[in-house]
């Protein structure tokens, strides 16, 4: 098996408990994670088999620990905002046809759950373009997608596009949200390698910038409706 069906210190995990309870932890040597269960130490998860029970020292209680995929993330995340689930979110993607290679423009980062999704469906050639007009939320976002290894496939900006549109912002106003602290990625297939040449940048500032799909969760969507025209399709 390779090195990466392991988990290791500073992996980003999540244990089932059951299908009620799932709770997400970052592994860290010599730390305990107390639940109904019993105490697990985080030294007993480290170097298991991505998917291994974990027994409990001092108890008959166990839990598996997962890897915290788009659809886990939903369940156990900390919801900044109103989220969508596994149903909701499929049919999103399913109906932008995302697929590896596409870019995304999304309006409404939110607590970044649909962000996960997408960024996996488009990843490893692929890119996502979120905003968000609350910055707290934005920075929160960011370190998540970090966390999870999907900050290759994922730009977010800080800014209302009901306001000031997918172009430049108003001065003053930041714009690319970068995580403030650095985190281990996960590897594949949850987080694909970022392709070479990867653009970054939002494409408002790209010469050849294009969206295959634009998703708006915004609470007046057709404020933004009239700045479709500053994101051209692929096919024009």
């Amino acid at each position: 098996m390779a090195e990466e069906d392991f988990t290791k210190e500073g992996d980003n995990v999540i244990l089932y408990e059951g299908l009620d309870k799932m709770q997400a932890l970052k592994l860290k040597h010599g730390e305990i994670h107390q639940n109904r269960f019993g105490a697990f130490y985080h030294d007993d998860i480290i170097g298991k088999l991505w998917g291994s029970k974990i027994v409990a020292r001092k108890s008959r209680g166990f839990t598996y620990v997962l890897r915290p995929i788009p659809e886990l993330w939903a369940i156990c995340c900390f919801h900044r905002t109103q989220i969508l689930f596994s149903t909701d979110i499929s049919a999103i993607c399913l109906g932008l046809d995302l697929n590896p290679g596409r870019v995304v423009v999304e309006a409404g980062t939110g607590s970044g759950v649909l962000s996960h999704a997408m960024a996996r469906c488009v990843a490893p050639t692929g890119h996502l373009f979120t905003f968000e007009f609350h910055r707290k939320r934005a920075e929160a976002a960011a370190q998540d997608f970090l966390d999870h290894g999907f900050s290759p496939f994922i730009t977010v900006t800080h800014r209302d596009v009901g306001m000031e549109g997918f172009k430049k912002p108003r001065a003053g106003n930041p714009m690319i949200v970068k995580a403030p602290v650095t985190a281990t990625s996960l590897p594949p297939p949850f987080c694909p390698l970022a392709a070479p040449g990867t653009s970054r940048m939002p494409p408002d500032e790209q010469e050849d910038a294009f969206a295959d799909g634009v998703f708006l969760d915004l609470p007046n969507p057709h404020d933004a409706v009239r700045l479709f025209p500053h994101i051209p399709t692929r096919n024009g």
